[in-house]
Parts: structure tokens; C-alpha cells; sequence
């Protein structure tokens, strides 16, 4: 049982890593990244444009390895 539930662990764990590595760009092409308030932190100016994923990677790992 601990060999499956590391099995899926690390499986969940690879295809976040490789399908976030994939997503990234493309989302940056649609420019579908967030916008900085001027009123935040200075140093926040630099995440800016960085794609708002929402988890939708994590969950998809996990519902594609729970199944």
C-alpha cells in the first residue's frame, strides 16, 4: 500500500511539474498574466505578467492520478 500511495505521489508530482513547464509559455502567449497594483510592494513589479494558473494544474494531477 505505501509503494502505490508513493507510486501516485511521485506520478502526481511529475506531470504537475512537466504539464506547469508546458503551460507557462502558452499562457504568456495569451497574455493571460496578472496585473500589479501600483499601491503593492515595489519588488512585486517584477511578477508581473506572470500567468494566474488558479491550481487548475494541481487539480488536474490529482484527478488524473486518482482515477
Amino acid at each position: 500500500m505505501l509503494a502505490l500511495t508513493l507510486l501516485l505521489f511521485f506520478g502526481t508530482l511529475t506531470y504537475t511539474a512537466l504539464l506547469t513547464r508546458r503551460l507557462i509559455p502558452i499562457l504568456r502567449a495569451k497574455k493571460m498574466g496578472q496585473s500589479i497594483l501600483k499601491i503593492g510592494p515595489v519588488w512585486h513589479k517584477d511578477k508581473e505578467g506572470t500567468p494566474t494558473m488558479g491550481g487548475i494544474v494541481f487539480l488536474s494531477g490529482i484527478v488524473v492520478f486518482s482515477m
